[in-house]
């Protein structure tokens, strides 16, 4: 999703008369609508662990205290073979007005900071600051919405993580020996020139850190998100859908649509099949969660709607069994072809995915996988009214098939859903990220 964005960002910031360059590590991506490309590998490679989980045995104990003594010299040796005076060398010969890079790549932003190269971040996640109006990302907690929506409440939950957060770099430390992710990238920036206690936060919600003062470019909508007051700069410039993938050589090629599956969506387009078309898509990073899909099956059996279900080649098909003809299941499924005809949408809560429903106009029903930023977006559709949350573990078949028909039902919610189109909507219309760039360069030429 983030190449998908910073594809789109090129293609708006080159519409509003800008040069592009694109930096990044391997692929050929010169391809990429004519833009200059520079390859630029930078690597931190994290050793293997040094240190068991379970209670390691005094031969190895022994070896790990041998190993924690040797941590500088370890450090030395992983920094060193990053190739920094390379692309820094880059960063010269290019002297950028401006380099926007994601605010995880910190092999890339540590040396750019030093350099003193007109800087700003990007981030395709929802609020990483802590406040009391905006809980942790990985909780699905909505702020407003019983006991623990009150402000007390999601204080206690920051507070938690942070103490979360202390206790984890602290064994991850203890694990590898003195040369774990934190260790490594603090070593980076030092080697950098850069004074990481000045430059990194690290009891913001990303891990390991946030960067202090660097502009942040926010690919949401601030209408949807949750408020917060961070002291460095913020901007929400919308997000950034990629609608044309045709020529990209990190996207793979697509199968080719069943014919079955092609008269459905065709069908349903022209208005000669009037059955709700719900669509299911749950990504392609996260392994099934076969029970629910089954559950899943079980709610859609014998009912008016056409469902089909994208596996995200997970699992072949044929793993689910014998389906009934009204669900369609395939490995890919062509989401947004589907999703233009879709009247409710249940997905995982990628932000890549909720944005496509909106730009559709199509309800959801959201149910996270994993304990990262899915909770935290989806707390956000039921916030704005923009679908309802299911659990994986307690929504059993009757349970999804009533949330299905609910949505089905919400007129309310379909119009929410369109509310939030129109934002969308506007900042593509008015370019809001050209914009927000523009002001960062003058402001850095001043």
């Amino acid at each position: 999703s983030k190449r998908l964005s910073a594809v789109e960002m090129a293609r708006r910031l080159r519409d509003a008369g800008y040069r592009i360059t694109l930096l990044g590590s391997g692929g050929d991506y010169q391809q990429i609508d004519g833009f200059d490309y520079i390859r630029v590998d930078l690597k931190i490679e994290r050793p293997a662990t040094c240190l068991s989980r379970v209670w390691p045995g005094l031969r190895k104990l022994r070896s790990w205290i041998t190993t924690n003594a040797d941590r500088k010299r370890r450090r030395d040796a992983i920094i060193s073979a990053v190739d920094i005076d390379a692309y820094r060398k880059v960063l010269k010969d290019l002297s950028p007005d401006l380099l926007l890079i994601d605010i995880e790549a910190h092999a890339h932003i540590l040396p750019a900071i030093n350099l003193n190269t007109p800087l700003a971040l990007f981030s395709v996640l929802f609020n990483l600051y802590k406040s009391s109006e905006a809980p942790p990302l990985h909780t699905d907690v909505i702020p407003g919405q019983g006991w623990r929506g009150n402000g007390l409440a999601i204080t206690w939950l920051w507070l938690r993580y942070r103490f979360w957060k202390w206790v984890h770099y602290r064994k991850e430390s203890i694990r590898y020996c003195g040369v774990d992710h934190l260790s490594l990238l603090k070593h980076y920036a030092n080697s950098c020139g850069v004074l990481w206690q000045h430059q990194l936060d690290l009891y913001q919600w990303l891990i390991p850190f946030v960067y202090k003062s660097l502009p942040l470019l926010v690919l949401n909508l601030q209408e949807m998100d949750f408020p917060s007051r961070p002291e460095n700069p913020i901007f929400y410039v919308g997000p950034m859908i990629c609608t044309d993938r045709s020529q990209l050589p990190f996207i793979p090629e697509r199968e080719p649509i069943p014919p079955a599956l092609e008269s459905l969506i065709d069908s349903h387009n022209k208005g000669i099949r009037t059955t709700p078309l719900v669509y299911c898509g749950f990504g392609s990073f996260f392994d099934v969660d076969l029970g629910f899909l089954q559950n899943l099956i079980a709610a859609s059996n014998g009912s008016d709607w056409d469902v089909v279900i994208s596996l995200g080649d997970r699992m072949e098909p044929e793993a689910l069994g014998h389906l009934p003809e009204n669900i369609h299941c395939l490995k890919f499924a062509p989401q947004m072809e589907l999703l233009g005809v879709a009247d409710v949408a249940v997905i995982h809560g990628g932000l890549t995915s909720v944005y496509e429903c909106i730009h559709y106009g199509v309800p959801m029903i959201v149910y996270p996988i994993a304990a990262i930023d899915q909770f935290g977006t989806a707390a956000r559709v039921a916030k704005w009214g923009l679908g309802i949350i299911g659990n994986r573990s307690n929504n059993h078949a009757e349970t999804i098939r009533s949330q299905i028909e609910s949505v089905l039902s919400d007129d309310t919610m379909k119009e929410r859903v369109g509310q939030m189109r129109k934002c969308l909507y506007h900042y593509r219309k008015k370019n809001t990220i050209a914009d927000v760039i523009g002001q960062l360069i003058a402001d850095k030429q001043r």
